[in-house]
């Protein structure tokens, strides 16, 4: 991920989510960019998966919980660092 919170992901990536497979990480940072950037999923860079896979998965996530206990992880630890 790019901008302000790059170390934050970068923490994240190494202490909680080593056994997650890198495609699935690059679908999260997506998610994350465009929730903190603020732009529309068609405005997504090329450096991510497609925006139609990502925002698949966001929907999947949400529906499972799974968006939800992420979000909590990524809290949990930004509090933490401060």
């Amino acid at each position: 991920m790019k901008g302000g919170n790059g170390s934050n992901i970068s923490f994240l990536r190494q202490f909680v989510l080593d056994d997650v497979p890198a495609g699935t990480f690059a679908i999260f940072n997506a998610i994350l960019w465009v929730q903190q950037s603020g732009e529309k999923w068609h405005r997504l860079p090329a450096t991510f998966p497609p925006a139609q896979t990502c925002y698949v998965k966001l929907l999947e996530w949400r529906r499972t919980g799974h968006l939800q206990k992420n979000a909590e992880v990524i809290d949990a630890i930004q509090t933490e660092m401060k």
